[in-house]
């Protein structure tokens, strides 16, 4: 196949492929691509015969990693005709994909699969889980709502009141997105528009937004899709107003950071709670990832990576201080991309990683490179 980046002209073909490729409804991917569709971010991958067989999205993300800012490509989109759907055709498609998003020097892409163990065979693993709660109205304490509750329109206020809640309700998180204004225009138009959603702010007795819900209600099931809060009278006031809706919806459930602890107020049953795997990560570049790793790295390794998909990451890196540069010497450690991935984004330690035996060698060389982190990303767009 040919991959070339796609152009305004071709948003047809590319409506025909997702309706091909995809459940979505014909009016969601009409407003994508009328809305979001970006085509220097889209790749198509065409046959011989010039048949548009697939494509992909990279849609640009910043994550902040240990505090800084990262570039990272979400991918999205990633159809690809069911006849031309062969391991070799995919294969190709992934490589061409990570290989573009390094070039434009994204470290990592994220993903939301399908399949987590489809794209496990490539190199990707999951960095991201989350905990949902599903209960019902009953199940849940009679906070008081405090404050005044309202469902405002998708307006520049708006959007600025939701950015200063979330900045401050993920500030003890790794590996969040940044949100500009229009990330949130997006949101909230394909929340309320193609979902038929709502957004519920909560401002205190001085008019302060202090919270709020990204939700969704329909056959008499509450879904809660994002729950951000600065302190814990906001926390309460919303579990409160989301408790009113008992006479209404029969079933809650909440998509909850990973670090939540609202089960200790209210997840009395043992199947009210699930741990569940949300994005995958994937190194694009790796030594792009390891000079990020080691700028406040003091120590000595050579670090062999396998990467049975992109060669040019399948070294052996030389990491001195916050130098690195490719080695021919023997490695002192080795591990694949996939657990190095992990261990980048901070969802696992260099001990869980010895533990589960996806380091050998001297792994206490890693030691000051990588730590473990409370990592958190809710992904509302496709």
């Amino acid at each position: 196949m040919q991959t070339i980046l796609a152009t305004r002209n071709e948003k047809d073909e590319l409506k025909k492929l997702w309706k091909s490729s995809f459940h979505y409804t014909q009016s969601f991917i009409d407003w994508y691509f009328e809305k979001a569709f970006v085509p220097e971010d889209t790749l198509i991958f065409r046959t011989e015969t010039q048949i548009p067989a697939a494509a992909s999205t990279l849609i640009p993300q910043t994550v902040m990693l240990g505090n800084k800012p990262v570039g990272a490509a979400y991918l999205s989109g990633l159809a690809m005709l069911p006849e031309y759907r062969s391991e070799e055709n995919q294969t190709q498609q992934l490589i061409d994909t990570l290989t573009a998003a390094g070039e434009r020097n994204f470290a990592i892409s994220i993903m939301i699969p399908p399949n987590y163990k489809f794209y496990e065979r490539f190199g990707w693993r999951v960095a991201y889980h989350y905990k949902q709660y599903d209960i019902s109205p009953a199940d849940l304490p009679a906070y008081r709502i405090s404050g005044t509750v309202e469902r405002p329109e998708n307006t520049p206020e708006t959007r600025a009141r939701l950015s200063e809640i979330y900045q401050q309700f993920v500030q003890d998180k790794n590996g969040y997105t940044l949100r500009s204004d229009e990330n949130w225009d997006m949101i909230l138009e394909d929340l309320i528009q193609n979902f038929g959603g709502q957004c519920v702010l909560l401002k205190d007795a001085t008019g302060t937004a202090i919270g709020y819900l990204l939700m969704i209600i329909r056959d008499k099931k509450m879904g809660i899709y994002e729950f951000a809060y600065k302190n814990r009278a906001a926390y309460e006031s919303l579990i409160g107003f989301i408790a009113s809706h008992q006479l209404w919806v029969e079933t809650v459930s909440v998509k909850a950071a990973a670090d939540d602890l609202s089960y200790l107020d209210f997840a009395d049953r043992r199947d009210a709670i699930t741990l569940c795997p949300f994005a995958m990560a994937r190194i694009n570049n790796v030594e792009m990832a390891l000079k990020l790793a080691a700028e406040e790295f003091t120590g000595s390794v050579r670090l062999q990576v396998i990467d049975r998909l992109i060669p040019e990451n399948s070294k052996t890196f030389a990491i001195n201080a916050s130098e690195v540069t490719q080695t021919e010497e023997e490695p002192q450690v080795i591990t694949d991309i996939g657990t190095l991935t992990q261990l980048f984004m901070g969802y696992i330690s260099i001990k869980d990683a010895v533990r589960m035996n996806f380091l050998s060698g001297d792994a206490g060389l890693l030691t000051g490179m990588f730590r473990k982190k409370n990592n958190y990303i809710n992904m509302l767009l496709i």
